[in-house]
Parts: C-alpha cells; sequence; structure tokens
C-alpha cells in the first residue's frame, strides 16, 4: 500500500504487485539433480524453483542525462531542509559531494507521510522507477525479514540506499509502526539523473581549469579527464591550512575559488612570499619532488580546492610524473623562493634548473 501511495502522490504509472509465477520441481531425481547443479537456478525450501536474479545498476547515457537534466525543487520549511543537509553529509551516497552539490539532491527530495501498519517498502518487490531513498522526519518503522522483526528506526534515519544503486527484488519490509510517519524520499530516478548531471558539470569544470594550469598543457584531453576525476573536493574557511610547513608534500591543490597565502621562512621567521587564486595551483612542486613542505599554504577568506594526493597521482598517469617536472621550469618568478628552499631542503638538482 505504501508503494502505491508513493505513485500516487508522484503521479507515476501503475505499480503492479502481481507475484512472480512458480516453476515446480520435477519428480524425476535426475532432473532435479541436474536442476541443482545448474548455476542458472537454485532450490528454496518450499521446493520449488526459481531463476537467480540479477542485480544490477541502471545506466545512464551521462550526454543525454546533462541535455536533459533540470534541476528538481521541492519547497520544503527551512528546518526541514537544514536537517536533511545535515543527515545527508554523513550517508556514504552523498558525503563526497560538495555543499552546493549536496543541496542539489535536498532540493529534489518530496516529503510524503504514511499511517500505521502501511507498508513503505514490501520484501520481494521488483524493482521500478519509484524506488526510494528515505529520511524518517517523524514517526517510526520497523524492518522485517522473512516476517521477522529485525531493526526499528526512528526520527533522523535513513534506508533505501541499495534501492538507488541497484535494480533488484526489495530484501526486507518496513512497516510503519506509529500512528503517522513523516519522510523525505528521494527517487532512484532523480538520484541517477541529477547526480550524473553533477558529475558530468564538475568533470568539466575541473578540466576547464587544468587546462589553464601550464605544465599540464602538453596532457591530451583524456589524460586531462582521467586527471579531473582523481581530483577530491576540499574547502577551507579563513585562516585555515591547506599545507604547512614542513609537512610530507603529498598533497596538489587546485583553486577553484578563492585566495591563498604562501607563508615561508626567512631566518625561521614567519614571512608572506605571494598569494595564488583561482586557477593556480599550489603544493605541486613537493609533490613532484617527493620533500618535505617549505611554506605555508594559507586561506584568506573561503577558499574552494581541488585536492590531488601524490600517490593516486602515480597509480591513475604513471609516467606523466616526468612530464610535470620538466614543465614546473625554474624560470616561473614564483618558483624562486621554492627553488632557493628545495636546493637546502634536498630536493633533486633538476628542480632549479
Amino acid at each position: 500500500v505504501g508503494r502505491v501511495a508513493l505513485l500516487k502522490q508522484r503521479g507515476e504509472a501503475h505499480f503492479s504487485t502481481d507475484p512472480e509465477p512458480l516453476v515446480t520441481l520435477d519428480k524425476d531425481k535426475s532432473k532435479n539433480q541436474e536442476h541443482a547443479t545448474d548455476n542458472n537456478w537454485y532450490v528454496d525450501h518450499s521446493h520449488h524453483i526459481r531463476r537467480r536474479k540479477a542485480v544490477f545498476s541502471t545506466c545512464i547515457d551521462a550526454e543525454e542525462a546533462e541535455k536533459r537534466w533540470v534541476p528538481y525543487v521541492n519547497e520544503k520549511p527551512e528546518k526541514d531542509h537544514e536537517k536533511l543537509m545535515m543527515l545527508m553529509r554523513s550517508n556514504m551516497l552523498f558525503s563526497h559531494l560538495e555543499e552546493s552539490e549536496l543541496k542539489v539532491a535536498v532540493d529534489a527530495m518530496f516529503e510524503t507521510s504514511f499511517v500505521k501498519g502501511e507498508y513503505v517498502v514490501r520484501q520481494g518487490e521488483e524493482p521500478d522507477e519509484t524506488d526510494t531513498f528515505i529520511v524518517i522526519m517523524d514517526g517510526t518503522v520497523d524492518m522485517y525479514i522473512d516476517d521477522k522483526l529485525v531493526k526499528s528506526y526512528g526520527p533522523a534515519d535513513y534506508f533505501g540506499e541499495t534501492d538507488l544503486m541497484y535494480s533488484e527484488p526489495k530484501r526486507a519490509s518496513f512497516v510503519v509502526s506509529c500512528s503517522v510517519l513523516r519522510t523525505y524520499a528521494l527517487d532512484q530516478q532523480t538520484y541517477h539523473t541529477t547526480m550524473t548531471g553533477t558529475f558530468i558539470r564538475k568533470r568539466r569544470l575541473y578540466e576547464s581549469f587544468l587546462k589553464k594550469v601550464s605544465f599540464l598543457k602538453c596532457m591530451t584531453h583524456l589524460e586531462l579527464l582521467q586527471l579531473a576525476d582523481a581530483l577530491e573536493p576540499r574547502t577551507y574557511k579563513d585562516g585555515e591550512y591547506l599545507i604547512r610547513y614542513d609537512d610530507e608534500g603529498e598533497w596538489m591543490f587546485l583553486i577553484i575559488e578563492g585566495v591563498v597565502e604562501v607563508i615561508g621562512r626567512v631566518e625561521n621567521q614567519p614571512t608572506k612570499v605571494c598569494e595564488f587564486s583561482t586557477g593556480d595551483v599550489v603544493g605541486e612542486l613537493e609533490f613532484i619532488y617527493n620533500h618535505r613542505t617549505v611554506a605555508d599554504v594559507q586561506a584568506k577568506g573561503a577558499v574552494r580546492t581541488a585536492a590531488l594526493n601524490r600517490a593516486h597521482f602515480e597509480l591513475c598517469m604513471g609516467p606523466v610524473i616526468d612530464v610535470l617536472k620538466r614543465n614546473a621550469s625554474a624560470e616561473n618568478p614564483l618558483y624562486s623562493y621554492y627553488n632557493t628552499k628545495a636546493t637546502k631542503a634536498g630536493a633533486p638538482e633538476s628542480a632549479t634548473k
């Protein structure tokens, strides 16, 4: 009933609950053994056989999804919106998103309610386009597997992650155990369309910034896309450190938005060397030459970055590291401070030539 209620609220197509027909085993023992050893069949305790269910994720045409993508915005009270943002940040499906991307997912969530005894999800239901990830705002719901109570969920809990990712029959039933259950839900189709569109736009944004980086201009389009996919979004508040002096130089940062200050050391005293802003890269030389950092890099106001770890870079790009070394030229005046310190720190001679 709960699934039908969801469909009615969203105005979707009819949802069929017709059971799947069963096939009875042959009485001939030899045929039964043949079926039992066939990888495409299994025998259940009721002496019926079913074809094994395939588990697969929904295929999305990335280019087509981007053309058709329009942000879904379902209005909701500000208090609910803030709570959903907080809860979604802790979920594995959404924790990698930046704040603006997470907001797109939360905006698309729609409110729905159920009454006591109603099924939100019924075990064994076949997958369809209305499969949802559900966040509980008020009320409680019980999870049953084979009619046995397994767990109870309350406010701030969520369930249905696998329904978003994979198309497979439901593994459990969720039954309302309070007078009224109030939830917010995100359906599978909206999730895939929204996340695919978000991924494509972020990838193109990263690629456009990478193209402006002088020592990456020799890379091919495919190499830039591979590098863009490896970048990890990070945000910093005013005064926070991207890099600290004398740390291991494991990270390179592409500045997506904002300004950072480079604070070096002159006679062991902190001294401002320069600033970097949108489109610039910091930490690349220590990243390339694998030695300790020679300056602090500190956020000046709010800063958005895309970070790349050296180990991940080498795993993805391999020999492109040699291209980076050739292009990190000492002729760039911004590298003059680095080259002076790098020589003392024991960086490879090629870093200062």
